[in-house]
């Protein structure tokens, strides 16, 4: 799309569902999305929020589940340019910062993260003793970020209680724009 490029920007931006935009407020999404094998195309978001993707924030109990769905044609990017210490923020196609379960999953969104914590399918798994489920997921798209950048999972931090990827798939494009310190 254009839209990486600043043209043919649609009127409309994506409000993650579950998640704040512009603020650390969010209610996280608490159920299953169940997309029946449908196509999500056509989303733009470019926002200085915290939990940025389709979906913002799963709930940290691991009930969710997000499953049979594609999502195409789209562009996410968060534009905030200073970080938190705690690494809060996450930027993913599917979930900003999520548990649970993510099954059958295509995703070939653009990716553009002035911070850290970007994943193709989720940007980040911090919560504790939180559990991630995920299988069955393709991500085929482009990120451009700092630091902590994977093409399923962005960040894991060191508490959580596990993270499990079966039958998954990378073919994207991953680059990182940190031109000094440390890359992990």
């Amino acid at each position: 799309t254009d839209w990486a490029k600043g043209t043919n920007i649609p009127a409309h931006t994506w409000v993650p569902i579950g998640g704040g935009v512009d603020s650390l407020d969010h209610v996280p999404f608490a159920g299953t999305f169940d997309g029946q094998g449908h196509t999500i195309s056509g989303l733009y978001m470019k926002s200085d929020g915290y939990y940025l993707g389709l979906f913002g924030v799963l709930v940290k109990d691991g009930s969710s589940t997000i499953k049979n769905l594609k999502l195409t044609n789209s562009y996410f990017e968060c534009t905030r340019t200073d970080s938190l210490p705690s690494e809060v923020e996450g930027l993913g196609s599917i979930a900003g910062q999520g548990a649970g379960t993510l099954d059958t999953i295509y995703s070939d969104v653009i990716l553009v993260n002035k911070t850290r914590n970007t994943g193709g399918i989720v940007g980040n798994l911090r919560q504790k003793d939180a559990t991630l489920n995920i299988k069955n997921c393709w991500y085929d798209g482009q990120i451009t970020g700092t630091t902590w950048i994977g093409g399923i999972l962005g960040f894991v931090e060191s508490n959580v209680g596990y993270t499990n990827m079966k039958d998954c798939l990378v073919t994207a494009d991953l680059t990182t724009t940190l031109t000094s310190g440390t890359i992990c």
